[in-house]
This record gives C-alpha cells, sequence and structure tokens, in this order.
C-alpha cells in the first residue's frame, strides 16, 4: 500500500507514449501529436493534490489560444476522462496542469493515473538537429504546493522520430 503523501519521493514508473496526427508513425518531426503519460506514484494521490506535467521546449504549443487554471468550462488539454481538467497559461503554455474537477473524486488513494493530452495542441520539434532531447518531466503537489513525488521520462521510453518521404523516387 502506497504511504500517503507525506515524503517527497520519486515516481514508481513512467511512460510515455507519442502519436502523429495520421498515426502511421510513433511519432515524426514537425507533426501535431497526441500524448499518452502514465505514471505510478510512490504516494498515493490525494483530494486536492496537483500533476504537472512539463512538454519539453522544442515541442511547439500550437493552440491559439492557452486553456486557463480556473474555469472548467473552457475545454481541457485532456482527453479520455471527464474528472480530471488539464490547462496551462500564457506565460508557460508547456506546463500542463492537472487537478480534479470535482474536488475529492479522483485523486483519493490512487497511485497510477494516465492522462491523454489532446491532438491539436502540440508540435513535435521542427528539425532533429534543434532537439536536444529534453525530458518530459511529471510532478505531483499537495493542496498546499508541497511537492510529492517527481520523475523525467528518460527513465522511461525516450522519444523516437521518423522521417516520412513525400516522393517515392
Amino acid at each position: 500500500m502506497p504511504p500517503l503523501n507525506a515524503n517527497t519521493n520519486a515516481l514508481v514508473t513512467a511512460s510515455l507514449s507519442i502519436n502523429d496526427n495520421g498515426g502511421t508513425y510513433p511519432s515524426q518531426l514537425n507533426q501535431i501529436q497526441t500524448f499518452s503519460i502514465t505514471f505510478t506514484s510512490t504516494n498515493w494521490l490525494q483530494a486536492g493534490d496537483i500533476v504537472v506535467i512539463t512538454v519539453p521546449s522544442e515541442y511547439q504549443f500550437v493552440l491559439s489560444s492557452t486553456v486557463g487554471n480556473s474555469s472548467f468550462t473552457s475545454g481541457s488539454l485532456c482527453s479520455g476522462s471527464s474528472n480530471i481538467y488539464c490547462s496551462n497559461n500564457n506565460s508557460s503554455p508547456n506546463l500542463i496542469r492537472i487537478v480534479e474537477k470535482i474536488s475529492g473524486s479522483v485523486f483519493t488513494n490512487i497511485s497510477s493515473l494516465t492522462v491523454i493530452i489532446n491532438n491539436s495542441t502540440y508540435r513535435s520539434p521542427q528539425l532533429w538537429a534543434t532537439y536536444n532531447a529534453n525530458p518530459f518531466l511529471i510532478n505531483t503537489y499537495s493542496i498546499s504546493g508541497q511537492a510529492v513525488d517527481s520523475v523525467q521520462s528518460t527513465t522511461a521510453a525516450n522519444a523516437t522520430f521518423y522521417l516520412t518521404c513525400t516522393n517515392a523516387s
């Protein structure tokens, strides 16, 4: 049984899956992508906890506007769960903040979570030469802002990119 979130620890596991818009390859350069991130925390998530995912700066945020931190009615960067809300802000569009929509109904004594970041939110790096292989970061915080768990995606599969040819010759 995981402990309550009294002490800061590293996450137990984290996996990252990246898919391009067309689904032909796991990931392509300069393509709109969907990210599926699954993690298991050392500590149980508790009501009011916050999960923050940092998308590497090489990924371009492509929405025309950010999704605000306080309104559940303006859409969510996450799909696949009606119980969580994902947002970012103008100053840091590559920081994704994940909270419960209804306090106490999701993050109550759970230690594993899968988050799917919507298509049409981020574009993969445009050029391989400019991609520094910065990891995706996952951090959890208590309702009071205390750090609980953290991990970077280099402990799981790194992003791999494929080039596609537009001309058969």
